[in-house]
């Protein structure tokens, strides 16, 4: 049995799941029902779920670790437990960060996080503030160097 130790610092910023993803009721299989039916009547299945994970921005997925061409990066999970009681506890990432990378894996790249520079430092901040503020995502207050670690 092994451990396996990652860690994530990123130059950018800081974003909670709300500002990313929104909760939707979305068609749980192809049909024309409308919304106010909430069962099909032929086979008595569901005609509506929702999504959690719903993106608020084209291009943008669950589970995805690149957006508006940076590096997205989950935050801790939090455990919680499940709608359905039967399935027990779900773990999901609230907090978000998009930026600049710079990845570290294992203990011994691990002098590589100590090598971000003044110099890249704002040209990473002037690069995020630039894809990011098209889209309207870009937030000074939120802006830093944020550090993800890893261990599975």
């Amino acid at each position: 049995m092994s451990i396996t130790v990652a860690c994530d610092t990123v130059v950018g910023i800081k974003f909670e799941k709300k500002d990313l993803f929104e909760i939707k009721t979305v068609k749980a299989f192809n049909h024309n029902y409308p919304e106010t039916m909430k069962f099909c009547p032929e086979t008595g299945k569901k005609l509506w779920s929702i999504d959690k994970w719903s993106a608020k921005f084209p291009g943008l997925e669950r589970g995805d670790d690149r957006f508006a061409g940076l590096k997205l990066v989950n935050g801790p999970n939090v455990y919680k437990k499940n709608d359905e009681s039967t399935y027990g506890f779900e773990s999901d990432p609230e907090t978000f960060y998009i930026g600049k990378s710079f990845q570290t894996n294992g203990y011994q790249d691990d002098k590589r996080v100590s090598l971000i520079t003044e110099k890249a430092l704002a040209e990473s901040k002037a690069e995020v503030k630039e894809k990011l503020e098209p889209l309207g995502l870009w937030d000074e207050k939120n802006f830093g160097v944020w550090t993800v670690l890893y261990i599975g």
